[in-house]
């Protein structure tokens, strides 16, 4: 070793990494300082790391969406020290990143028979039962968290989990009494704002009169409402919700994690709406943030259906051909959701009536894939016939795109390229010939843009490596989200 590089190191130690208490690190990570300590500890050899400093590293690394790298040096940990549940909530932590579910479950099960009281492996199970749609496992695992390391409640990323699962509980009940824990602790901090902006969360959810969040309410077991495209030549699917002489869109965008968005000013007062705090909001295609305000819209009628207690915001809209208002049908949760692009239709079934159409179906045109995601829909997919990978179906988006991680990861050869939006120059990567299967079904593309991550989990470092948008599906297929079996049902419009 170069002996410069040798006292470097010596130097590192004693001054940087080895004055640092492992316990500080720690305290940084449940503070959410996960960029800091990537910055700190990457560039050290991991032979001048103590083990816990390794595993945050790794850790922090997923958290970031960044577990690709992280993988390597973990499996290497997880050989050599199997039963070591440290190591074993760290592998859980970096496969949930990367959408390896499966594993990441088998190894946080394993961490919590070795140690019950892993209140870090019990967090981790928390989110990741969220993905997989398990809801009351999810509050369980909180819970239990929660009493084996009561001192976690002073922590953001407790703080942060316990936002994400109330919310995706959609039990306004629930998610109050989740906000007034939250408004007392930071008025115990004299953080005057944030105790307010709970105080507003709270008075906005109390007008949902603890109904369930994003509810049909049809006499009919089969609703069945037009689609239309947002624009000629443009295949984002919208409802058209007539009122007082003018027709309003509203897009289905199961990119949305809101969940429900208003953007003109009109159904303010034509819908009944209540409104909470202001805020500031980013969207898919601006770079800027916008001003908005957190509302409940009490009731949306649809004619055959309505839905109430929508939860969502309010921002003007930031170009004239907008649509007027955004709902991702992923937050429904009592009727089978489905989108075809076939014939243009959005259908609402019961459990029983959604059975009954699909036995009436030819098998051959049926795939029924696992469904993952508590505000985003995720498939499991194949790419190039070799790469596993995960893929959310995003009705806001376009075509067929993979992410610039992934594409790395599995070592495509990337072509740069640029492309100018409005006053925007953009820039991104192509490959060439890139087919995604999901069942029997086959995307293929001659080339495929790939793009940074775009929808990116905060807490797990989760993103969709695959997007597949509407143009990919128009006239080819008929998706529907279960949610009473948590599986994806995709029928193609014809044999492939």
């Amino acid at each position: 070793m170069d002996r410069k590089r040798l006292i470097f190191l010596i130097v590192w130690g004693f001054f940087g990494v080895g004055l640092a208490p492992g316990q500080d690190l720690a305290e940084r990570y449940n503070q959410m300082d996960f960029a800091g300590i990537v910055r700190e500890l990457q560039d050290v050899s991991p032979d001048c790391l103590t083990m816990e400093q390794q595993l945050l590293l790794a850790e922090s690394q997923a958290r970031l969406g960044d577990g690709g790298n992280a993988l390597t040096e973990l499996q290497r940990l997880l050989a050599k020290s199997p039963d070591d549940d440290r190591i074993l909530t760290s592998a859980g932590i970096v496969y949930h990143s990367l959408g390896k579910f499966t594993l990441a479950e088998a190894c946080l099960t394993r961490a919590l028979e070795l140690n019950p009281r892993n209140s870090k492996a019990l967090l981790t199970r928390t989110m990741l039962l969220l993905y997989l749609r398990r809801f009351s496992e999810a509050e369980a695992s909180f819970r239990q968290a929660d009493k084996a390391a009561p001192g976690l409640r002073q922590t953001r990323l407790f703080q942060r989990i316990g936002s994400e699962l109330y919310s995706a509980t959609q039990r306004p009940a629930d998610m109050r009494r989740y906000f007034e824990y939250l408004r007392d602790f930071y008025a115990s901090k004299n953080d005057a704002e944030k105790s307010a902006k709970y105080r507003r969360k709270i008075r906005l959810l109390a007008a949902a009169d603890d109904q369930l969040l994003y509810r049909v309410h049809s006499h009919a077991e089969r609703v069945e409402l037009p689609l239309v495209d947002l624009a000629p030549g443009v295949y984002y699917k919208c409802l058209l919700l007539p009122r007082d002489g003018k027709t309003y869109r509203i897009l289905l965008d199961t990119g949305n994690a809101v969940g429900w968005t208003i953007h003109h000013p009109d159904l303010l007062t034509l819908l009944e709406n209540r409104f909470g705090g202001e805020q500031s909001v980013a969207t898919g295609s601006l770079e800027k943030s916008l001003k908005s305000r957190e509302l409940l819209t009490v009731s949306l009628d649809l004619g055959d259906c309505k839905l109430t207690h929508l939860l969502g915001l309010f921002f003007k809209k930031p170009r004239e051909n907008y649509f007027d208002a955004n709902l991702n049908p992923i937050f429904i949760r009592n009727r089978v959701v489905t989108l075809d692009f076939v014939h243009n239709k959005f259908l609402l079934r019961s459990k029983a009536q959604f059975d009954r159409d699909l036995a009436a179906e030819p098998l051959h045109s049926l795939v029924k894939l696992p469904f993952y995601g508590y505000e985003w829909p995720f498939v499991p997919v194949e790419v190039n016939g070799y790469a596993s990978a995960l893929a959310m179906i995003e009705t806001g988006a376009e075509d067929l795109s993979l992410k610039e991680a992934f594409a790395r990861f599995i070592h495509l050869p990337l072509t740069p390229a640029t492309r100018v939006w409005g006053d925007r120059k953009l820039s991104y990567y192509e490959a060439s010939e890139v087919s995604v299967q999901f069942g029997p079904h086959i995307l293929y593309r001659p080339r495929v843009e790939i793009w940074p991550k775009r929808f990116y989990d905060r807490i797990t470092g989760l993103y969709d490596q695959v997007m597949i948008g509407p143009f990919a599906l128009q006239d080819r297929f008929i998706i529907s989200f279960d949610p009473f079996d948590n599986v994806v049902v995709i029928q193609s419009a014809r044999r492939d």
